[in-house]
Parts: C-alpha cells; structure tokens; sequence
C-alpha cells in the first residue's frame, strides 16, 4: 500500500543518513590509522634487509709444479660497483690567497655481497672503453650506419664464502648527492697516483661497504691552489657588485668533471660544475653579493643633446658609473657594460670616450674594465657615444 511504502522510504532515508553520519565519525580515525600504517612500513624497510640479486661463481683450474698447500691470489672484474666524484672549494676570503679543493668518492655496489674493511681503490679509467681508435667505414649513401659501440662502468664482485682483500672500483659516472652544511676543509683518507692511462685513489684505511646500492662518501685527496678576489659588476643590469674568487693552476692537476659545492668564510654557498674540457687555466667562481662596493648608474644625454643634418638625427648620448669602496682593504673590480650596436647600414653607432681606456668588442658593443680601487676611494667612469639615423628612426634610449 501507499502507507507501507512511504515507511519503507522514510526508513531507508534514515538509515542512509545515520550511516553517512557513522562513516564521517570514522574519517579521522581513518586517516590516522593511514598514518600510523606508512610510518610502520617506513620503519619496516629501513631496517629490512635489501634482496641481494644472483651471485655468481667463479671456478678456477691450478697447475702446481709439485704437491703441496700454496696462496694464491684471485683477481677479477664484475658489475654493480660503481663511483662518482665530488668536490668541496673552500675559501676564506678574509685571511688566505689560496683555495682549497677537496676530491670526495661516492662509492655504491650492489654485487650480492657485503664488503668488509677491504683494501679500496678508486681509478678513473673505463675498462670497457676502446683501446685503439675506432676505424672508418665506407659511407654509402641510401643505407643506414651502424650505431657506434657504446661504454658501461664496470665494478667488483666476490664468491660466496670467500673474504675480499683488494677492490678496485673502476669508471665513474654523475650523481646527485646532498651538500653537507660544513665549510672547514676536512681531512682527507687516500694517496693519489697517476699513471699513463688512469689516475688512482687508494684509502689508506679498511672500507667496509653493504651491498644494497646505497652511496658512502669518503675524502680522498685535497689540493691548495692560489686564488685571488675580485668584484664583478654589470652596472646595465644589476647595480649589485658580486664577490669572485679566480682560481689558478687548477688545469695541471687532471681533475675529473664533477659537481662542486663552494664554501666562504665558514658558510656553504652552493653548487656549480667543473669542467675539466675547459679551454682555460682559471677557474672563476661565484661567491655571492658584497654590499660593500657600492655601485650606481646614471644615463647622459638622453635624447635632449640633438641635432638635425640633412634628414639625419644626431644623439649625444652616455652613461655614468660610479664605485664606492668601503673596505678597508684595495680590491680588484671587473666591470662590463655595453654601448648600443647597429643591424642597419643607414644607423651609425660610434664611442666618443670612455674613462679609464676599457676593452672594446666591436661586434657586441661590450666595454670591459680591470680597475684596481684603494680602500675607501671612489672612482668615476664616464662613456659617452653617439647615435645617427634617419629622422623618421626612433631611438630608444637607456
């Protein structure tokens, strides 16, 4: 009847809502028993431990010249080992003219078996990369080339039950690893060799490392290089003058291409990347802001000094730089700034003067001053150019 449907509808929306209700009491204690869950499992795989993939084994056959019980020395080369370096510029800039450049490891294996105070060795060769220069083949035209071979690192690895003595982890390659907040130059673990194909780091102490892939680092070799300061500005862009340490002597040292992470005065700044393919034997770095060289940059001219000839503009034009310095020490400043250049034949750009004689690069526009300024001194540098278009051209001034 209508009557028994009406209750049975009422019903039913009761109890919709009273288990809508019941489910909203349980949300929080939903979520929290969620977080209780992931926090356990966390714990749980941290201290789980790490499958180990198949371990090989290695079978050797000995011929003695007589019966008896003799040593002997087995030496082979596996996978899953690997290495990346990393280094740490330390720089004190109110009390040194040297920098000091520490080579870290990051060593990782995962080849099944765990490595106890083992003897450790780092190279930086490839024993998987060619020997001898590839060969040319003919190049037809229509068909395909064959793809060139490719490198893979190459690592150590034991057999079950036998102790290690001696790894040599060989090829490196790049990683990602945490800046550690440290500014003093640490001590260093291992010597360094270089011979006519790689360049060895052995530690001078037990290494023991798990074979579950994880990285440990260990300080390998420092080196002090003769470093001098000096203040970059771009006045144009930024009236904001940047301290910078000029490295030398950092190419004769056959470093490795890595991630470098800079230290001043007891503070880490951040990271850059040494090349070692760079065509140069300095290494500028980048320290950071100095508010102590003040600068500022005023335009001449703008517009106001023209002249009209034969339905040609003249502009006078130019710009003022001034430098503060309020050490009291004399600095060394690097100061680049432009004046416009010309993509049209019919609009002529020519440098009238400029104070202090800078470099200038035709092709860019681009004035570079080394200036040396005494403690507490200013100094004053004036450029001034012209600008000759047609009337109708309009000029854009600074």
């Amino acid at each position: 009847s209508a009557t028994a449907v009406r209750d049975a509808a009422r019903l039913y929306r009761e109890l919709t809502v009273e288990a809508q209700l019941a489910l909203a009491r349980l949300k929080p204690r939903e979520a929290d028993l969620t977080l209780r869950l992931n926090q356990l499992q966390q714990r749980t795989g941290a201290i789980r431990p790490q499958p180990r993939g198949n371990v090989g084994r290695i079978t050797a056959k000995l011929i003695a010249e007589r019966a008896g019980t003799f040593d002997y020395e087995l030496s082979y080369i596996v996978d899953n080992a690997s290495w990346t370096p990393d280094y740490d510029l330390y720089v004190q800039a109110e009390q040194d003219t040297r920098a000091r450049l520490t080579l870290s490891g990051n060593v990782q294996q995962y080849t099944g078996v765990d490595w106890e105070n083992v003897r450790l060795t780092l190279s930086s060769s490839d024993i998987n990369s060619r020997l001898a220069p590839p060969e040319l083949s003919p190049n037809y035209l229509g068909r395909d080339i064959a793809s060139a071979l490719q490198g893979r690192a190459a690592g150590v690895q034991v057999v079950d039950g036998v102790a290690l003595n001696d790894m040599v982890v060989v090829g490196y390659g790049t990683q990602e690893v945490a800046a550690p907040k440290v500014a003093y130059a640490p001590a260093t673990f291992a010597s360094e060799i270089n011979t006519a194909a790689a360049r060895l780091y052995t530690v001078d102490r037990p290494f023991s490392l798990a074979a579950n892939g994880r990285p440990a680092a260990v300080r390998l070799v420092s080196h002090q290089l003769p470093l001098s300061l000096r203040y970059h500005v771009v006045p144009k862009r930024e009236t904001v003058a940047y301290l910078e340490g000029v490295v030398t002597g950092w190419d004769t040292l056959n470093l490795l291409g890595a991630n470098v992470r800079l230290h001043l005065d007891d503070r880490y700044l951040g990271d850059t990347y040494l090349d070692p393919a760079e065509n140069s034997d300095t290494l500028s770095v980048g320290l950071g802001p100095d508010p102590r060289l003040v600068v500022e940059r005023k335009p001449i001219g703008k517009g106001s000094d023209t002249k009209l000839i034969r339905n040609r503009k003249e502009y006078d034009l130019g710009y003022e730089i001034s430098l503060r310095n309020t050490r009291n020490v004399a600095i060394d400043i690097l100061v680049e700034d432009q004046i416009p250049v010309s993509q049209r034949d019919e609009i002529e750009v020519s440098l009238k003067s400029a104070t202090a004689s800078p470099k200038v690069e035709a092709s860019t526009g681009k004035l570079t001053w080394q200036l040396a300024l005494k403690p507490a001194t200013r100094e004053q540098l004036v450029v001034k150019y012209q600008v000759v278009a047609p009337k109708e051209v309009v000029v854009r001034f600074e």
